[in-house]
């Protein structure tokens, strides 16, 4: 189900944004199904998830107006609670080239592998 659920959103924005390289890694822990209990989530099932975006397009675009942009293609289920929770890293293909030569990026320190 997890996968399907990745192969959906990564397929969403593909289609609307042009990418280099799309990683998508879910790392839903269940603490959304206590979160709605006192109001802080939408849906107890709702999915964490960490994307690493590489684009030609960010190229001259403030990080904030990158995230927009991937968080409005998942609009939808960021708002009915599908989706709790988004970490997203939009880079260029010079940044991600950077980052790649200094230090591992994907997936995250702390998070779990699929």
């Amino acid at each position: 189900m997890v996968l399907c659920v990745l192969t959906a959103y990564e397929e969403r924005l593909r289609r609307a944004l042009p990418m280099t390289f799309l990683a998508l890694t879910d790392v839903t822990d269940g603490h959304a199904a206590e979160g709605v209990k006192d109001g802080r989530a939408l849906s107890g099932d709702g999915r964490d998830i960490l994307i690493l975006a590489v684009s030609d397009a960010w190229e001259g675009m403030p990080i904030l107006e990158r995230q927009r942009a991937v968080n409005d293609v998942l609009s939808e289920d960021l708002s009915t609670g599908r989706l709790h929770s988004v970490r997203i890293k939009c880079m260029t293909k010079p940044q991600w080239a950077t980052m790649l030569n200094t230090r591992p990026i994907w997936p995250p320190t702390g998070a779990p592998s699929s």
